[in-house]
């Protein structure tokens, strides 16, 4: 059976999340297996579902997703610290 959970974070990226953050990679698929978690889906004429990739699967991620649940989106300190989740990468074109 797959691991369903997200992935743990990298320990270059901040550590101290709230309860319930998830991290996952994701990946792009036409048809994904019952054992893949749904993450979205894209509409025609894309028809790609986004799963997350458990962790020691090889296909290469093409997204990392930070899910951080919070009453105010706006909260700047999580607002900073995904901010810094991002910049740890140092990879150019990262939203």
């Amino acid at each position: 059976m797959t691991d369903r959970s997200p992935l743990l974070p990298s320990p270059a990226r901040p550590t101290t999340w709230p309860e319930g953050t998830a991290f996952y990679t994701v990946a792009f698929v036409v048809d994904r297996s019952p054992d893949q978690m749904l993450i979205g889906e894209l509409p025609p004429p894309l028809h790609r579902r986004a799963v997350a990739i458990p962790p020691g699967m090889t296909k290469s991620p093409e997204l990392e997703l930070l899910s951080i649940p919070c009453d105010n989106p706006d909260d700047e300190e999580w607002v900073i610290r995904a901010k810094e989740w991002v910049s740890a990468t140092g990879t150019a074109g990262v939203q």
